[in-house]
This record gives structure tokens, sequence and C-alpha cells, in this order.
């Protein structure tokens, strides 16, 4: 019986091309012979079965197929694969495709039997425990994963949009390609040129129930029927509920010379192929396959006709109308087959069953001590001039440069993208340059990791500000966004309305789609909050959307506090940094070096604050010399002290001018106590 048959396709080629070849340098692919002569071997029991599967993966010159050729072709000639010369049968028995990656993948080529039992399990139902014919394929033991032809008999004889139908959900498993029209099953062991077998054994059984049982509702399918000479007028839009498809390599056309079936038939073919790669394009894009196909039709099928036409007795008009026959039918033919096969997405994305408890990948930290990695965003929080931007800028150069955050943390080398709302190119590159120059880095060592966008018209507060963000992310695939500043990129939405929460959601959307960290710059609010939590400016929603909270406190001596109101971890002790200039001052060279703990710092502050004040009291009017030539510590520490405490009210300055003539404070409680002996000129 025809459904009890294999039929297989002969290429004519002298060289067999129809298996892949193993060599030193590669797995090399099977070719693509031309014109084929028709054999039939048995597939009545698991036996028979058995045994043309072995006959087959030695006959490199061979293939199988669901389809079969019309007639058989005159002695000595062939015909080529083409549905004008094939017709399909409904088939009992079916092959199944896997390429699927397991926790058995690197057991596999040692124990391929064991993995064609757990793939068998993850088919569909009747699948499970039915006996089948297993043979690897020819990148088997090459490329990762099983790469498996599971061969099973069936109750009843399916087509193959039939089998397509059934195995659908199971695609992820089962390449569902392999039923599509005249699809060639590839059944040789692959060649070995020079190369000892990857696999232990390349062909078993497995034992079971003989045939599997087919389904009432898989029998009963029909499928819309296939367009021939196709009106794509007559395409219906892609459903907005179903997922993407696979999209094929672009075709290629092969060289002319190699042409063996004449330029007429090659123009055919190739317009064929890129038909059914644009309806992929269509597909995916979400766009009617209408436009796509008037706007793609006339300039592919001109290329095709270029291509061909660079030759003797080149016929261009019907190299154009057969071009235009392939394009209109593989166009076609691919819609209506995703129409059948595309899977409807649920109404959300959910993670369900096992997956829940199924190992997660590691977060890759950026900097794990200061708790920067992928999730919610990491936002920096200060007020003007507290150093906030100068530490987002050197935390990127040191992610860039692989060097250690500060001095003192270490970080992993990434790709970084740093989008300026505020400062302007001409500043934000100017202090990356110093910075650079500060840290010793060279532009060698930065490569192409780092990148600046400034007023670059991106935004976090319109309708499209996700799909722009990651269109962005798409085209630079950074690992850490520096955002500066959320005000400046929402300027739509009122910082004290929680609705100004969404627009670090999408930052959060965006991180977990494509694994990248984002560090948001924020000011901090102007009112004292006992409560550090609420330092941020504007509403709590912005704290609570955030993963890592980040606050700086502007001291004295162009240093600040650093210190963590929240965490996704263990929050880190507070430190202090400090903007340094280095090396020549025409340079203009400068760092952020942590340079002392806060608590450490903060006791160096008050003891070097209560020698000025003590010299001030003893001195009432004095100039700023007086008090560095009695301070005993450095002079540019001394004009930080004075100013932070005439800053805070402690210290009252009654000078005019550049001449300072400091005092105390009356209520600051300190007496002063003035030493007219004290000669200033004679102090060391």
């Amino acid at each position: 019986m025809t459904q009890d048959l294999i039929p297989v396709l002969v290429d004519l080629d002298e060289r067999p091309s129809q298996a892949k070849r193993l060599t030193p340098d590669g797995l090399l692919p099977a070719g693509k012979p031309t014109h084929f002569t028709p054999e039939y071997l048995p597939a009545d029991t698991i036996l028979t079965l058995l045994e043309s599967v072995a006959e087959l993966r030695h006959r490199p010159e061979a293939s199988a197929n669901r389809w079969q050729f019309k007639t058989d072709p005159p002695d000595g000639e062939g015909f080529p694969r083409r549905k004008t010369h094939m017709v399909e049968h409904a088939r009992r028995w079916v092959m199944l495709d896997i390429d699927f990656e397991t926790e058995v993948q690197l057991a596999f080529s040692g124990d391929p039997a064991r993995a064609a039992r757990l793939v068998r399990a993850l088919l569909p139902e009747p699948f499970r425990a039915a006996s089948c014919v297993w043979h690897a394929s020819g990148s088997a033991g090459v490329k990762p994963g099983v790469r498996l032809h599971l061969w099973f008999l069936l109750t009843d004889a399916l087509t193959g949009a039939q089998c397509k139908r059934w195995l659908r959900a199971h695609r992820h498993v089962a390449d569902p390609a392999l039923y599509h029209s005249i699809q060639v099953h590839y059944t040789a062991d692959p060649i070995l040129d020079r190369m000892a077998d990857p696999m232990a054994a390349r062909l078993g059984h497995l034992p079971g129930p003989e045939r599997v049982q087919v389904p009432a509702d898989v029998l009963e399918y029909v499928p819309e029927p296939a367009v021939a000479d196709a009106d794509v007028e007559d395409l219906e839009p892609r459903p907005t509920t179903h997922y993407d498809v696979k999209t094929p390599p672009k075709p290629k056309l092969a060289p002319l010379q190699r042409l063996k079936d004449g330029r007429a038939d090659a123009a055919y073919r190739h317009g064929k192929d890129t038909g059914a790669w644009l309806a992929a394009e269509a597909w995916n894009h979400g766009s009617a396959p209408q436009d796509v196909f008037e706007d793609r039709l006339q300039t592919t099928a001109d290329s095709i006709v270029d291509a061909l036409s660079h030759q003797p007795n080149a016929r261009p008009d019907k190299y154009m109308r057969d071009a235009t026959r392939g394009l209109h039918e593989g166009f076609a033919e691919a819609w209506v087959d995703y129409h059948n096969t595309a899977r409807p997405k649920p109404p959300i994305e959910v993670t369900s069953g096992s997956d829940i408890f199924a190992p997660l990948p590691p977060l890759k930290y950026l900097c794990r001590d200061l708790g920067i990695g992928p999730g919610r965003p990491t936002l920096l929080i200060g007020y003007g001039a507290s150093g906030k931007t100068m530490f987002a800028q050197s935390l990127a150069l040191s992610i860039a440069a692989n060097r250690q955050v500060c001095g003192k943390f270490p970080a992993q080398i990434g790709r970084v993208l740093h989008i300026d709302a505020e400062m302007g190119k001409q500043r934000i590159l100017s202090r990356y340059q110093r910075l650079a120059r500060g840290m010793g880095i060279a532009p060698r060592d930065v490569a192409d990791r780092l990148h600046v966008a400034s007023h670059a018209g991106v935004y976090l507060d319109g309708d499209t500000s996700e799909a722009r963000l990651a269109e962005i992310l798409d085209a630079f695939v950074p690992d850490v966004v520096v955002l500066d500043s959320l005000a400046a990129l929402t300027p739509s939405l009122d910082e004290n309305d929680s609705q100004i929460r969404t627009s670090l959601d999408i930052l959060s959307r965006l991180s977990d789609q494509r694994g990248c960290t984002f560090i948001v710059i924020h000011h901090a609010g102007k009112s004292e909050r006992a409560d550090a939590r609420q330092t941020a400016r504007g509403s709590s929603a912005i704290f609570d959307a955030a993963d890592n909270v980040i606050q700086f406190d502007a001291t004295v001596n162009r240093r600040s506090t650093v210190s963590q109101t929240k965490s996704p971890a263990q929050n880190f002790a507070p430190f202090t940094i400090e903007i340094q200039d280095v090396g020549d001052p025409l340079d203009e060279s400068m760092r952020v070096q942590v340079v002392a703990d806060a608590d450490v710092f903060s006791a160096r502050l008050e003891a070097d604050e209560e020698k000025v004040l003590e010299i001030i009291g003893n001195h009432p009017g004095c100039a700023l010399r007086l008090v560095r030539n009695l301070a005993g510590i450095r002079a540019a520490r001394v004009k930080d002290v004075v100013e932070g405490l005439v800053e805070s009210g402690r210290v009252l300055d009654a000078g005019s001018g550049r001449k300072t003539e400091y005092t105390i404070a009356p209520e600051s409680g300190r007496q002063p106590r003035y030493d007219k002996t004290a000669n200033v000129e004679d102090t060391p």
C-alpha cells in the first residue's frame, strides 16, 4: 500500500551530495542536487521500518520524502523536486526531526538511546510509550543539543499538514518544517573525512506498542487549501494574538556555472524561496502582506533577472515571469502555512509548573559591592554638586575599562551607554576626558565600550518611550545604561504624582528582557526628612520602583558621604569619596576616589572645625591668613572648613570683597578670647 511506503529520492549527481561531511575544518552542509529518480522502501512493520532506515543511513545519494513523483521519469533521466512533478499521499509513518537542548546534551553522544527515551517522553501523549526507530542526524555529536530522527508507525494515514497540526504545540522539541510541501528528510550518516565518528551509536530501536494511536481531532483536521498561482490580495492579515515564526536565512542565488536545471527554473525556484523569506519577514513585523509584497516584488524580481541575464542567449522576459510566479507562490504558501501553524499567544506571559522552580541564571552584577546589577533600576540621589553625576561617569569609565570603581570596588567589564538630558555634549565629554586622564585610562582601554548620547530626544514619559528605548538597546547592546536625570527625561510628569514610577517600570521591564542594568540620577528633596528613604525628591513611588538607592551627601573639600538607603541584598557601609585633581593643574585631570569611611571622615572634620573655631574665638576679626598660620593643617583644608562654618552660620564674615574678618556667631555659644600678644608673623 502507498501509505506504508517511504518514497526515496536518489540524486543523479556523480558525487553523492545528500549527506553532510565531517572534516577537520568542521561540518560541511549537504549539497543541493537538482534531479532525482524515485525508489520506495517498505514501512509496514516496525522491523521493516528499522531495516529501511538502516539502508538509508548508508546511502549518501538518497533521502526520504512524504511526497512522491506523479510518474516515473524516462530511463537515465530524472525530475526536479518540484510540486508540479510530485503529489502528496497520506502516510502511516512519520519522522520527527529532534533538535533539542536538554540536561542530557553533554552525554548525548555517549548514550543516544537514553536521550531518545527522554525526548520521546516530551512528545504528545500517544507517542510516549510507542515503539520507534531512532537515528542520529548528520550534525549529531558536532553541534550542541540532542539531534535525532525518531520514526514512528501510525494507526491511520496522515498528510504533512495533519502531522504539523498535531505537533505544533511541541515545536520546541520537533521541528514542524519537516512537513512542508516536498520537504527533504535527510537520512544519511555524515561522510567522515579523516575524522572519527563522534557518536557511540547512530541507530537503534525503542520498544513499545507498534503503532501510535492518532487522535480523532487530528484525523478530522482539514487545512486551508494552499494557494497555487497565489493571489496575494486574498491573504488575511496576521492575527496579533499569534507568535512570531522563525525567519529562514535570506536565499542566495547559486552562481550561473552551477545551475543545472536552466536559468528559467532557477528564477522560479529562487523567486519562491525569496517569497517564503519575505512572508516570514512580513509576518514577524506585523505588516499587511499586500503592502510588503507590493513594496518588495519588483525590486526582488529585478535583482533575480539581473543576476541571470549576464550570459549570451539570455531571456529576461521569461526570467521575469518565472521569478514573479515563484515569488507569488512562495509568499502565499508560506503565509497560509503560518496561519495554520503559528501558535496563539496566551493573554499574558506566565511562568508555570516546573519552570517556576527551574534553576535561575546568576545575576550579572556590574559592581556587586555596590549592589549595581540588572533588575529594577539603581537610583543615585543627592543635592546639586554632591558628586552623583561625577560618580556615575567614573563608574561608567571603570566598567568600560575594567578598573576598580573609585579605586576600591571591583567592577565587571561591560558596554556602557550614557544618556544625558541635562549637562550638554561639551560639558559631559570634557568631564569624561578629564576623568579618564586622572584615572590613567587611554582611549584604547575603553575601545568601543563607552557611548554617550546628549540631548538625543530620548524620554521616559511618552506612549512610544518603551519601544524607542528598546530600539536603542538593540542597536548598542549595552550592559549598563546611565540616565541623567529622571526629571529631565520625564518633562510631562509631576514628580509628586505616583504616576512617575511608570517611567522607572519601563526600565525594569527592559532590564528583564535585555539583561542590562539601568542607573538613574535623581535629585534629593529640599526639605529635611527624618526617614532617609524619603530623601528622593517627589513621590515615594520613585523609591518604591528602585531596587538599589545610593545617597550622596556633600560635605566640604569636594567630598561626599555615600550611603545606601535601599539594597537588593545587604547594605554596604557608608564611605566617603573625594573629587581629586591629579597631575599638572594645566592638564585639568581629576578622579573620584574613596578617601575614608564616613564615620572616620566625620570625626576628622569635627576635630578640624573645633581647631578653627578656637582660633577665631581667640582672634575675633581675624583674616583667613591668620587661621591658616595657626591651624597646622593644609591651607586648602582650612579654607574648606572655614567656608563650611560660614555656610552653617557658626562663623560670621564681616569683611568685604576679598578681605575677610571672621568672628564667632553669638548663637554658637562659644565665648571669644582675644590674645593681643599673639605674634602672627612669628607663628610657624
